[in-house]
């Protein structure tokens, strides 16, 4: 391997001037030229004395064979251009250091120039169809100009992919390091709710204990501290939720149930916060819903009652109504049934700036909604990771001071004899 400056030797006695390197401080673009012909060297090093690209000067690597051309490329990874001969040590060897570069050094970014006196040896059209080469000259007509927009137009390509490389790379890293950072928030989580679960469940137990033997004024205390720790259960319960569905660790059955026993099952629970604040809680299921249909009814209760209660905790007048109906089939597809669930309330609405990020985990921590009405911000987003692994999509409409409608949609599967009746 020989390096050399692109500029001449400085003649005995020239006057001083500022070195090439002090007017070009970028790092110079490395451009390897493959060639047993020494005058071609030469040749090639005359017409590219002086060129500057995008403020840097080229720094020149002689090979004299494809084999020297390998070695150099496996240790400068960071060559831009290779200037190419075809026939050398064998008739095949320049296009030999080609698959070289592309097969076993997988590098995709030098762009390769094949230069070649024989174009018999090696076909402009074979050579672009079955090679993965960037340009290709014929030397007899490889004029200093045509040399010079060559060499141009590849730095450009190579810069340009360099960079795209090098913020794919970065991304990359930073993906990474979110998702490492997510994976140990969430595994954090995960602990804590643990640890923490423990010695609610011992609290709740004495509490009911309590309960059943204090008198009336201490059974009113002892049934606040209840519902305070049952409360405190349902945002552990949520967390744990919430890392198992970001983790993939839920499977959802598919087992036959009823919908309107699911909707009666979801409404009890919720029924009682409703009373409490004298709102009123209406429900309907349309005729066409089947009687039954195959999925995971646990879920859907789940996320009916996560809708229903967010509605009631932003409900200080009126109330809520919840309706279930049956979407027309996608595409003839008679083996399930797409279902719409529409939760109304008659709230305070959620504001324009807030609707984007509803959803999201933790999105509701220091916002309106958890002030006002308590939590983690976490039982929207567990009811859109549960809807999407259903196959349906979650929305929301809502004016400040009207209410909100939030409406999910669910894919189940139709039992056989259902299914062959529709």
């Amino acid at each position: 391997m020989r390096k050399q400056s692109v500029a001449k030797t400085k003649p005995l006695f020239a006057p001083s001037r500022p070195k090439t390197r002090r007017l070009h401080p970028r790092s110079p673009w490395k451009v390897l030229i493959v060639d047993d012909e020494p005058e071609v060297h030469g040749v090639t090093r005359m017409v590219l004395e002086g060129f500057i690209f995008s403020g840097a000067e080229l720094e020149m690597i002689d090979a004299y064979s494809g084999e020297e051309a390998k070695r150099i490329l496996s240790k400068e990874p960071d060559t831009a251009v290779v200037l190419l001969d075809v026939v050398m040590e064998s008739p095949h060897a320049g296009l030999d250091v080609v698959r070289f570069v592309r097969k076993e050094l997988d590098n995709r970014l030098v762009r390769i120039i094949l230069r070649t006196g024989q174009p018999g040896q090696a076909p402009e059209r074979d050579v672009l169809n079955g090679y993965d080469i960037n340009d290709y000259k014929l030397k007899t007509e490889l004029t200093s100009q045509k040399l010079s927009t060559a060499m141009t137009t590849a730095l450009r390509a190579y810069r340009d992919m360099r960079d795209l490389e090098r913020n794919r790379k970065a991304l990359f890293r930073t993906v990474m390091k979110a998702r490492a950072a997510s994976r140990a928030r969430a595994q954090f989580l995960a602990n804590m709710s643990h640890e923490l679960r423990t010695p609610l469940n011992g609290i709740l137990g004495l509490t009911q204990l309590l309960l059943a033997t204090g008198n009336d004024e201490q059974c009113e205390y002892l049934q606040m501290v209840h519902e305070a720790g049952l409360g405190l259960k349902s945002i552990i319960n949520n967390i744990l939720d919430f890392v198992s569905l970001e983790d993939g660790e839920v499977q959802l059955e598919e087992k036959p149930f009823d919908p309107r026993l699911v909707l009666e099952s979801a409404l009890e629970p919720v029924s009682i916060q409703a009373g409490w604040k004298g709102l009123k809680l209406q429900s309907a299921v349309e005729e066409d819903v089947p009687d039954l249909l195959v999925g995971d009814a646990a879920r859907l209760r789940q996320v009916l009652i996560n809708m229903l209660a967010n509605a009631v905790k932003c409900t200080e007048r009126g109330g809520i109504r919840i309706k279930i109906s049956r979407l027309p089939p996608e595409m003839d597809d008679l083996s399930e049934a797409l279902l719409q669930v529409e939760v109304s309330d008659t709230g305070m609405g959620v504001p324009p700036d807030q609707r984007q990020h509803i959803f999201e985990p933790f999105a509701l921590g220091e916002s309106f909604l958890t002030k006002r009405t308590g939590g983690v911000g976490l039982g929207l987003s567990i009811c859109k990771n549960i809807v999407r692994r259903m196959g349906g999509q979650i929305r929301l409409v809502s004016e400040p001071g009207e209410g909100s409608t939030f409406s999910f949609t669910a894919r189940f599967g139709l039992p056989a004899g259902v299914a062959e009746r529709q």
